[in-house]
């Protein structure tokens, strides 16, 4: 199979997963296509265990292509953010700015050190030895919440849109913070007598989102001279699909420059560069996008973890290891909120919602999927695999009914 048919494939099956959740599971498009896709990358997993002959080789070749397996993690990650940055209204948001910024930055740093540190030792009582940086790693890429998912479970559930707002700009925003962690970790990994991590974040992570913002402002010039969503549409395909490349070759973090220009169009260019039939198609069409590479994302890695092979300590560290990163996120989200209690007013629930409405999803997926081939990269998978099966499964169907609940 050569990457058209995988293609192909991949795109006939996002088509099934779209009307089986339509006519029979009736869920949000991101969480029903996520469950589908979820059964169907556990079907086939099981069928390639059974399998040894040339379709588990074949799937093998392809996901340990590791330059076209890079490109694709790139492409996927990069085009979730855009999809999320472009739906987040900066307006909205700056009322809430110190809270959410809070809310982010807590969030992250709690995850990366209580997560990581935690789960590497965890990891080294049950015989799997990791280098620490591996666990900080661990911590950093499971800390964002995944944008799209989180949209799509709000607005279904009808929380109120101060609380959509809040929780939609934390998840971008942690998931900004925490890609920029993870960059500068894993150039450490890859790295290590390269530079500083000071020296990495300015480099790395700074001249990126320099970057994201000139394309972005390119991108809207072009978009305020056309009214016709079809060219639009493919004005933005062609920024991040040249937005990639161009960072690639210029080794940089393409993903973040997304999420940049996607804030970049999404505010000032919707507002002044669009019509509202415009930012209408234009809405419908990312959010399916986003849907689409959830789904791909999640496939990706249940057939990783499988085709890898893992042994009973890893799964036994992802049971254990569950536990401390809903923990996280609750203190994330707990402990900013208890401070600014005393300068703002908050309803009974947020601290609950927030924390139990933070679903892990494409982001973490793809992060895991980028680390060197190894060991350490087989342990993570599995480990992440678990946790957001858990978040879809358990988190996403229960949201509602927590909703109810608490009467937000």
């Amino acid at each position: 199979m050569g990457p058209l048919d995988i293609a192909t494939v991949l795109l006939v099956l996002m088509a099934g997963f779209g009307y089986l959740n339509h006519r029979y599971l009736h869920l949000p498009t991101t969480l029903g296509m996520l469950l589908v896709a979820l059964v169907l990358a556990l079907f086939l997993a099981l069928m390639l265990g059974f399998d040894r002959g040339g379709l588990t080789v074949q799937v093998q070749g392809w996901l340990r292509q590791r330059e076209f397996h890079d490109t694709l993690i790139s492409a996927l990650l990069g085009l979730l953010l855009f999809a999320g940055a472009l739906r987040l209204n900066l307006a909205d948001l700056a009322h809430q700015k110190g809270l959410v910024l809070s809310l982010a930055l807590f969030g992250v740093a709690v995850s990366v050190l209580l997560v990581g540190t935690l789960s590497w030792v965890i990891l080294a009582g049950l015989g799997v030895t990791l280098p620490w940086i591996y666990g900080l790693l661990f911590g950093a890429l499971i800390a964002p919440t995944d944008p799209i998912a989180v949209r799509g479970l709000l607005a279904r559930a009808g929380v109120t849109q101060t609380l959509q707002t809040r929780m939609a700009g934390e998840s971008l925003l942690g998931a900004g913070l925490a890609i920029a962690v993870f960059v500068v970790l894993l150039a450490l990994v890859l790295t290590p007598a390269m530079a500083s991590p000071g020296k990495l974040l300015l480099q790395q992570v700074g001249s990126s989102l320099l970057f994201g913002l000139v394309i972005g402002l390119l991108a809207y010039q072009l978009l305020r001279r056309v009214d016709h969503y079809q060219v639009e549409v493919l004005i933005m395909l062609a920024l991040v699909a040249g937005g990639l490349v161009l960072a690639s070759h210029w080794r940089l973090s393409g993903p973040l420059a997304l999420l940049i220009a996607g804030l970049v169009l999404g505010n000032h260019g919707q507002l002044l560069a669009m019509s509202e039939k415009s930012r209408r198609h234009l809405h419908d069409f990312w959010e399916l996008v986003g849907a689409l590479v959830n789904a791909v994302l999640l496939v990706l890695i249940i057939l990783e973890m499988m085709l890898a092979g893992f042994r009973g300590e890893y799964l036994l560290a992802a049971l254990a290891i569950l536990p401390i990163v809903l923990l996280a996120r609750l203190l994330g989200a707990g402990l900013p909120i208890a401070i600014m209690r005393y300068f703002r007013s908050f309803s009974p629930g947020t601290i609950q919602l927030m924390s139990w409405g933070g679903l892990h999803g494409g982001i973490s997926i793809a992060l895991v999927l980028s680390l060197p081939a190894g060991m350490e990269r087989d342990t993570l998978v599995v480990i992440t695999t678990a946790v957001v099966v858990f978040s879809v499964v358990v988190q996403g169907l229960t949201f509602a009914t927590l909703v109810r609940r608490l009467g937000e």
